[in-house]
């Protein structure tokens, strides 16, 4: 039974690293400041006071998960996902991405196009995205290539987006310069604010893979096994 169940912790854990191991998801925050804003609903005034507006400091904070699709998730549940696209000018490569933090915009009201009670609800409309898209141009190379990192809904959405020469997200280093981005929200009536900026990668970090637990447990395990 001893041996059995040695054998089976064994399995267990060698199966988990080989999991574990295919893990690519890396954290991207972003820091920088306003550029413009528009505030015809009011948001961005309610939110963060009157004092906040151009030069205003702005950070934003992603993770990226390079196994698996790009996602957005429709108001009538549907989900789509996606990994490429290919066309006669582009082509597109696409990644799943989480906006986790940042100086984003909330609706208010119930917002307008993911607000069932509004009259610019629709089922299409998008209430979470989850998405990183890498666009490079054909024939190749140009140097109109750009990526972006796109996170919230219809009604709170915030854009980052990078335009370059062979460009790739998981080719850039802390220190990357050059984003440029907005984040809006919308009250009931379809009104919005908007947050222009433009803002530096200032830290990539992978997303710590736990393998060294399981070396350890396997390890204990074979130890107590050789004690008995």
């Amino acid at each position: 039974m001893k041996k059995i169940t040695l054998i089976m912790v064994v399995a267990i854990g060698i199966s988990f690293c080989g999991v574990v191991k295919a893990i690519d998801i890396w954290s991207y925050t972003f820091t920088g400041y306003v550029t413009n804003i528009t505030d015809d609903a009011g948001i961005i005034a309610s939110q963060y006071g009157p004092g906040f507006g151009v030069n205003s400091p702005v950070t934003y904070h992603f993770i990226v998960d390079y196994d698996r699709a790009a996602q957005r998730t429709y108001n009538n549940g549907t989900v789509f996902t996606q990994w490429s696209q290919a066309e006669t000018t582009y082509n597109y490569a696409f990644r799943y991405a989480d906006l986790l933090s940042g100086t984003t915009l909330q609706k208010i009201n119930g917002g307008y196009r993911t607000n069932p009670s509004s009259s610019g609800y629709g089922p299409t409309y998008i209430s979470e995205y989850n998405f990183y898209s890498l666009y490079v141009p054909r024939p190749y190379p140009q140097t109109t290539d750009y990526l972006n990192l796109v996170g919230g809904s219809d009604d709170e959405k915030t854009n980052i987006k990078l335009r370059g020469a062979t460009l790739n997200l998981s080719s850039l280093t802390a220190g990357t310069s050059g984003f440029t981005g907005d984040t809006k929200a919308y009250d009931a009536d379809g009104t919005s604010s908007i947050i222009y900026f433009s803002s530096t990668l200032s830290d990539v970090v992978q997303i710590p893979e736990p393998i060294s637990a399981i070396l350890y447990l396997i390890g204990g395990a074979l130890l107590a096994r050789r004690r008995k």
